[in-house]
């Protein structure tokens, strides 16, 4: 894998970064505009750009198919529709959290699923956050509580991102991210090279 696909999927992790910053200002009360009706909007589109962010990522290794994917995002709004598109052109291309041991042939690694966003939420998700970033009749009285408020969702974006295997599209290797690496909280991108494979677990070794 060369280095710059290590680089443009790295970018697309550091701005989930910075907008999960700014989610935690706003439910922290550090940061307010003065408005619930815009705080929650402002949440709304960070939260709707990390799942854009989500779903484009693993392509970020091939220039033409993430251009391709990115402008379908300008004439469909359905998440299920543009998820099918990146599904055909890499079936593997959503994250899964993973814890790692040490073993006598390498590294295994094992899928966890608990507590983490899944393909399906994120459709959910996707579609609601579009409800808070449109003017409202005045005359309707909304009395749904916005999903965004609070860390339910933000925390099940942490549980899938924070320690993640991704195979990117039109690469060989899968790659193993630490969105916060000790002591430099900095995020570290380390391809595996496979020696084995299960469902849900594999083993290998890193590559440098």
């Amino acid at each position: 894998m060369e280095y710059k696909n290590y680089a443009e999927y790295m970018k697309c992790m550091e701005l989930i970064k910075a907008r999960i910053a700014i989610i935690d200002q706003i439910n922290n009360k550090q940061f307010t505009s003065n408005s619930l009706i815009i705080d929650n909007e402002i949440l709304s589109l960070q939260y709707r750009i990390i799942f854009e962010l989500i779903a484009l990522s693993s392509l970020c290794s091939h220039k033409e198919s993430y251009e391709q994917v990115r402008k379908s995002f300008n004439k469909e709004w359905r998440a299920s529709k543009i998820i099918k598109t990146v599904e055909s052109i890499n079936p593997e291309f959503f994250p899964v959290p993973y814890s790692d041991e040490r073993g006598p042939k390498g590294i295994k690694i094992n899928d966890i699923q608990k507590d983490a966003l899944t393909k399906s939420e994120l459709i959910k998700f996707h579609g609601i956050s579009g409800n808070y970033l449109h003017q409202k009749n005045p005359y309707d009285i909304d009395e749904q509580i916005n999903p965004f408020v609070g860390n339910k969702v933000r925390n099940k974006i942490a549980h899938l991102l924070s320690q993640h295997r991704v195979w990117l599209y039109h690469e060989s290797k899968m790659i193993l991210v630490l969105m916060n690496t000790i002591p430099t909280g900095k995020i570290t991108i380390q391809p595996l090279g496979l020696i084995e494979q299960e469902k849900g677990t594999y083993i290998g070794h890193k590559i440098k």
